[in-house]
């Protein structure tokens, strides 16, 4: 992938209003979004482009995502995979997975749920961890994919702490001598953190605030300290 500051994301689809939607919600100063019309055109600019995101829909002429993907991963391993689907299925939901997609939304794609989903390929790496990752940003995805993880968090003023997360839902946080509310409203505060996830969480719940409450608090609170 670029190490450049501008991100290229290609996104493939025979439906020019998702195509458009995608890019309305994505390009920006750091984000260049393309476009293909199906898997042919999208190999091309893979070709011609150093693309650092792709996201696919499955169902197109010529050559649909399926293919398309079988075709990139093994060619550009560096380059993850979001795939958008209008019908997500047990069985393509395993199949894109075992083909080495990392992230399935449904279409239409909402704004939100896809600027999370991007925000947080484009800031990862292997082995689960994620470099200079919008805390925020990366909690409030893990609560809409109903993950159950444990992240481990280290800040750039040399502070961690631990975030326990169980079906999305905050059970516990560490930060110092801090506990739960307290520990992660701070944890969120970190600017550009590196985060390491591990899919398990083996801890009993402490934390009881309701999730979607905590998640206005800490974003109500963060743009308090930014303003």
């Amino acid at each position: 992938m670029t190490e450049s500051a501008v991100k290229t994301i290609l996104a493939v689809d025979d439906d020019r209003l998702t195509l458009l939607v995608v890019k309305r919600a994505l390009e920006g100063p750091e984000r260049k979004v393309l476009t293909a019309a199906n898997g042919l055109e999208a190999v091309e600019a893979l070709r011609d482009n150093a693309v650092d995101l792709l996201i696919t829909d499955l169902e197109m002429p010529l050559m649909g995502g399926f293919q398309l993907i079988a075709h990139a991963i093994p060619r550009y391993p560096a380059i993850p995979v979001l795939v958008l689907s209008g019908v997500l299925d047990d069985e393509k939901r395993g199949k894109v997975q075992e083909l080495g997609a990392l992230r399935v939304l449904a279409k239409p794609p909402e704004a939100d749920p896809l600027r999370s989903a991007v925000e947080a390929l484009l800031h990862r790496v292997p082995d689960g961890q994620f470099r200079g990752m919008n805390l925020l940003t990366m909690v409030t995805l893990v609560f809409w994919e109903k993950k159950t993880c444990t992240l481990t968090i280290h800040g750039q003023n040399g502070a961690s702490g631990m975030l326990y997360l169980q079906d999305g839902h905050l059970i516990h946080a560490v930060a110092g001598a801090k506990e739960d509310a307290e520990a992660a409203m701070e944890i969120l505060g970190w600017d550009r953190a590196d985060v390491t996830m591990m899919e398990a969480c083996k801890i009993e719940r402490t934390f009881q605030q309701p999730m979607e409450a905590f998640l206005i608090e800490a974003k109500a609170n963060l743009r308090m300290r930014l303003n």
